[in-house]
């Protein structure tokens, strides 16, 4: 799991906190440590347990026949444990974070890892590992509310109307924590 720390006024502390243009429901590298060893509690009986965590926020505007057609935002955090029994590994993806859901998530990796041929070539995890934060926010993505993709589309719309008799497309923003 990597951490990244957004630079000022970016993304705040995680879900609850939404503002104006703020993607609610984004993680904090805190709630994302505490997930992944909310996660790691639950995985007894493997040789080995990586937790992957991408926490997104995206925004988007369609548009066809030069009008906007449809705008809408999404945000999602997803989890993919990958458990490793002797030789064998396997791995399974949750977007619903509650208890019950990653203990089925967890047992549903070592139930597959079971499964799973021995891997001759199966390298061990990497262990604990130090991440640097990295600053791969961008403010003026992070800004793109409804209204902003609207005006992008409307310049879009213009630039393409003198050569086009019809115009289809999708305008899309993204934010993301992994």
């Amino acid at each position: 799991m990597s951490g990244q720390t957004p630079a000022s006024p970016g993304p705040s502390a995680g879900a609850g906190s939404a503002g104006p243009n703020d993607p609610a429901g984004l993680l904090s590298q805190a709630q994302a440590r505490a997930l992944a060893d909310r996660v790691l509690s639950l995985a007894t009986g493997a040789d080995q347990t990586r937790v992957n965590i991408s926490s997104e926020w995206g925004g988007n505007t369609r548009f066809a026949d030069a009008t906007i057609s449809t705008s809408g935002g999404v945000t999602d955090t997803s989890v993919t444990v990958t458990v490793t029994i002797g030789k064998r590994r396997a791995s399974a993806s949750t977007n619903v974070l509650d208890d019950a859901a990653l203990r089925r998530t967890v047992d549903l990796a070592a139930t597959l890892a079971r499964l799973a041929p021995d891997d001759p070539e199966l390298m061990p995890e990497l262990g604990p590992q130090a991440i640097g934060t990295v600053n791969a926010f961008v403010q003026r993505t992070y800004a793109l509310d409804p209204e902003m993709r609207a005006g992008a589309v409307s310049r879009a719309i213009s630039s393409f109307m003198s050569s086009c008799d019809f115009l289809s497309a999708s305008f899309t923003a993204a934010v993301t924590r992994s």
